[in-house]
């Protein structure tokens, strides 16, 4: 049972979901989009020829994605675990951002909930608030709600905090010692290393669809996989010294990681999809854990298809 919840919290994935239905409608309104100062992916030139390459196109997706000024993101991690114990769970994830230009404050509202096939696990949600001062100053306050109380959840709907305990949120001065606590990766875009050293060339594509979204479908080569996720590892490693299980990076194995990502025909990102197969070796308490997941990320510019107050402490 821990195992699932660990693996599928270690996703890192950002959350977020509208009206509490999960659906690709989400971001589909494109609204606020600034493309001025956005570096375009080219497909062609004005003469048929070939125009960015997978890694130049993922170039400028990296070197834009500071200038996106997304307002949220809404995600969803669905998968299995396989081994000692086995699971079928899902995590649903929202991620906020709300920027003072004037001041250069920004918040961040986080919201995250697990519900797993096997009955003794229930659903929980974390919420934070995340709010950086000009001078660099952060602060960070968290609130949990663990168990069936104050939760609705059903098959299609968001779980949603309704009731939280009695009690004033921790408050942390900065996110090294919040994430000591916790581990919720709140501001990461893709934990990967995806370049001309870890693609596989022949297997990744480039295109454009009937609808003018871009698509880049990235495929990390096999021999590649373990310096592709060196970052991720350690993710997964940091968070199960939080569970009663403890591993090293190194100890989890990749098989498979593949990323496509959709942007907007002016090239604002619209949706992240990966798919990633991994094993951990936990030793002989819970042996060999194998993770096949799934998560799907939905971006919004749209700052009226999030409801900021109800995340606001």
């Amino acid at each position: 049972m821990l195992i699932s919840v660990f693996t599928f919290a270690l996703a890192g994935c950002r959350k977020v979901e509208v009206n509490n239905e999960f659906n690709d409608t989400f971001g589909a309104s494109g609204i606020s989009h600034t493309t001025k100062n956005l570096e375009k992916i080219v497909l062609t030139d004005d003469n048929g020829a070939q125009g960015d390459t997978i890694f130049t196109a993922l170039g400028k997706i990296n070197a834009n994605y500071r200038k996106y000024n997304y307002v949220g993101v809404r995600g969803l991690v669905k998968g299995t675990t396989t081994g000692t114990t086995s699971t079928t769970q899902s995590i649903y994830t929202t991620n906020i951002q709300e920027k003072d230009v004037m001041t250069n404050k920004v918040k961040i509202y986080h919201e995250d909930a697990s519900v797993s096939s096997l009955k003794m696990i229930a659903p929980t949600i974390v919420q934070i608030m995340q709010q950086v001062e000009s001078n660099g100053k952060t602060n960070v306050k968290v609130r949990e709600a663990s168990g069936t109380k104050g939760v609705i959840t059903n098959k299609e709907a968001y779980p949603t905090v309704k009731q939280y305990n009695e009690k004033e949120p921790k408050v942390y001065k900065d996110m090294t010692t919040y994430l000591n606590d916790y581990h919720q990766d709140v501001s990461q875009f893709l934990p990967y290393l995806l370049d001309a050293t870890t693609l596989d060339e022949i297997a990744s594509t480039i295109s454009q669809d009937a609808e003018g979204f871009i698509n880049l479908h990235l495929v990390v080569k096999q021999d590649s996989l373990q310096v592709a996720t060196a970052e991720k590892r350690e993710t997964i490693a940091i968070k199960t010294n939080y569970s009663p299980i403890t591993i090293t990076a190194d100890k989890v194995k990749y098989s498979k990681l593949v990323v496509d990502i959709k942007l907007w025909p002016d090239n604002y990102v619209r949706s992240v999809t990966t798919y990633e197969k991994y094993v951990m070796d936990s030793g002989s308490t819970l042996g060999i854990q194998t993770c096949d997941l799934t998560s799907n990320l939905y971006y919004s510019y749209d700052p009226l298809e999030l409801p900021i107050k109800e995340f606001e402490f």
